[in-house]
């Protein structure tokens, strides 16, 4: 009887760290997807950012060129 109370409460226990660990998989999922989210989101401004550094620049060249200072 002792044997089997064992037994019973190990599977009890080793439920609960499933649980357990299931819960923190999901913590740990959204995190990632947040800060993905926040990775794509940095990408973009970076892109746009050289977009407009780009423009910029050229639009110093050409008046440059065009003796416009």
């Amino acid at each position: 009887m002792l044997g089997l109370s064992l037994l019973y409460a190990l599977v009890l226990a080793m439920a609960l760290m499933v649980v357990a660990n299931r819960h923190h998989a999901r913590q740990l999922f959204a995190e990632l997807q947040k800060l993905e989210k926040e990775r794509d989101e940095l990408g973009a401004e970076w892109s746009r950012l050289k977009l407009e550094q780009s423009t910029l620049l050229n639009q110093c060249k050409w008046k440059h060129a065009h003796g416009m200072n």
